[in-house]
């Protein structure tokens, strides 16, 4: 800028200089040399010191365009300071912030600007019902073609018969009954690697086969699969495929074989292998007859045993054990110990006198005598 702003003032004081027309001027030899092409420029002029002035006005003498030249000058200059001005500006970068309603009532509503033409008059339906129509109508034609053309298929129809042994490929579709799907022009081709020999393949070649389709290989199945969906129809895909398939063929034939590489079959993952049982425990008729026999000598066993009975195993607990006797005193018998008082503490109460008395030794005595005779029974 303050380069721009010095070029100027010596522009300004170069025109000021200047002689009004009708007076004699003289051709000046300055030691600055004016570019044409640079006369009216922001920038200043270069200088030159070993040559001559070369401006084409001086030269030619002709001094009457010095007011129009002075008129043009200032126009210059004005634009110049404007521009300057301009750039000096400060910029209003703060950016206004628009308060928007709960309903967004300050964003322009583009369906107000557009003029709507389409009266509605509650003469129709509205675009669902429309949608429901067109399907019911589909669902009718396709009930039409039932009843009435696909009855006449049938004189079309052609017997099944099993490939020949040279037609090893398996192309596959899919078929999305009428509807327009990304996956409808997709190829899947599919063959056995044992198919190949020895019409196409050796067994060297067959397995340097199996070493260039690397996954496309399943070793429990020993099929090869690809498929191709790059092309817009599938009779593009499927050429593509047995082209694909018959450079494979050539590969394996005359390319290398890849003899000191091991065959790789990391990108497989078997299947679990059935559980072999022993052949005796299939279920078959004799076994099940014998099962049915071995369930009722089972059940005859069970209905034999006697039912125990409570009452007369009591009674010849009583009669057994003398201590379960009603005549028997209270009292300590011969050969049983006197009660002992023993001192036990529970938490903080204070320590209390117990008693362990005779008849808690025959009471025990007596469940197990009767528990014992309940199991003889």
């Amino acid at each position: 800028m303050a380069t721009s702003a010095r070029s100027l003032s010596r522009l300004a004081s170069s025109v000021k200089r200047q002689t009004p027309s009708g007076q004699n001027l003289t051709r000046c030899s300055c030691p600055i040399a004016w570019q044409s092409h640079r006369r009216f420029s922001a920038t200043p002029a270069p200088f030159h010191r070993k040559s001559k002035a070369t401006d084409p006005l001086l030269d030619s003498g002709n001094f009457a365009d010095i007011p129009e030249m002075q008129k043009v000058m200032r126009h210059e200059l004005q634009r110049a300071f404007n521009s300057i001005d301009e750039r000096d500006a400060p910029l209003d970068t703060e950016m206004r912030r628009v308060k928007v309603g709960f309903w967004g009532d300050a964003d322009p509503d583009e369906y107000a600007k557009t003029p709507d033409d389409d009266n509605f008059k509650d003469d129709t339906i509205t675009s669902m019902a429309h949608a429901e129509l067109e399907q019911h109508r589909e669902l009718r034609e396709y009930a039409r073609i039932i009843a009435w053309d696909m009855p006449s298929l049938t004189a079309l129809a052609k017997p099944f018969h099993l490939p020949q042994q040279d037609q090893i490929l398996r192309f596959r579709y899919t078929t999305y009954m009428g509807e327009n799907h990304p996956a409808e022009s997709k190829v899947v081709v599919e063959f056995c690697s044992k198919d190949l020999r020895p019409t196409y393949l050796t067994e060297a070649q067959r397995i340097t086969l199996l070493k260039i389709v690397g996954p496309r290989y399943n070793p429990d199945k020993d099929t090869i699969r690809m498929s191709c969906e790059k092309f817009p129809t599938r009779a593009q895909n499927k050429r593509y495929l047995g082209d694909l398939v018959q450079s494979l063929i050539t590969e394996a034939k005359e390319g290398d074989s890849f003899a000191d590489i091991p065959l790789d079959l990391r990108h497989h993952k078997p299947r679990k292998p059935p559980l072999n049982f022993p052949s005796r425990w299939n279920m078959t008729k004799k076994r099940a007859e014998e099962l049915a026999e071995e369930r009722k000598e089972r059940e005859i066993a069970l209905q034999k045993l006697p039912v125990v009975d409570g009452n007369e195993a009591i009674a010849i607990a009583v009669r057994s054990l003398p201590g379960l006797s009603q005549a028997s005193p209270r009292g300590v018998g011969a050969g049983q110990k006197e009660a002992v008082g023993v001192r036990v503490q529970r938490g903080r109460n204070p320590l209390r006198q117990r008693s362990i008395s005779p008849q808690a030794g025959i009471c025990s005595c007596m469940y197990g005598n009767i528990s014992s005779l309940l199991r003889e029974f």
